[in-house]
């Protein structure tokens, strides 16, 4: 899951406004390429917010339950900084070039369930899914819960991947970076859990 990390909040005050007018300006596509990785982080943390939201009122494991609400709290505060990095994005691409910028398609309502995972050849399956989730409860819900969750902290380090090869701001690649240990540590906690609890992890079929 996109988590905090130390700083965030000074990160977010100080770094998210696009100010590297000279790299830009060598590197046209930078702005449009750095909006669109923007984009999918902020999707990407809607779908693990809304997962959480799930956990936290149908979960039957006490440890499982604990986890959820911790890390619905820090999700909430890296999406609130997401959401002020893509508006600092729309602004420059308007401002930079001349028009106004595309409106970030697919946020999903705040309490919905987004299903539009980054990575859309793999949209059935999570749709899917997220579709059970919201049918059981208890020590039912446990286990579809860790196989969703681990798949999205999956998705997460895709995401985060390509952020940091392909993003033309330092500060966009140091916050990626940040959230990549996230999602590592994240999923790391949920397959150990999947083992003690279930007897292993498989990845799920594509």
């Amino acid at each position: 899951m996109i988590g905090k990390f130390p700083g965030f909040a000074a990160f977010c005050a100080v770094g998210l406004v696009l100010s590297a007018a000279t790299a830009n300006a060598r590197n046209p596509a930078g702005p449009e390429l750095d909006a669109h990785l923007i984009q999918e982080l902020i999707l990407h943390n809607r779908h693990g917010l809304a997962l959480l939201q799930v956990c936290a009122l149908r979960a039957g494991n006490t440890d499982l339950i604990g986890h959820c609400r911790t890390a619905l709290e820090s999700t909430r505060l890296t999406a609130a900084g997401l959401a002020t990095l893509g508006t600092a994005g729309r602004s420059y691409r308007e401002d930079g070039h001349g028009r106004p910028a595309a409106p970030a398609a697919g946020i999903p309502a705040p309490g919905g369930l987004d299903t539009a995972p980054p990575d859309m050849r793999d949209r059935q399956r999570h749709e899917n899914l997220d579709r059970h989730l919201l049918q059981v409860q208890g020590g039912a819900f446990d286990e579809p819960f860790l196989v969703a969750m681990i798949q999205h902290h999956r998705d997460g380090l895709q995401t985060t991947g390509q952020c940091q090869d392909s993003a033309s701001r330092s500060d966009l690649k140091q916050l990626c970076r940040r959230l990549a240990t996230d999602e590592e540590q994240g999923m790391a906690r949920l397959q150990a859990w999947h083992r003690a609890w279930f007897g292993g992890w498989t990845k799920p079929a594509k």
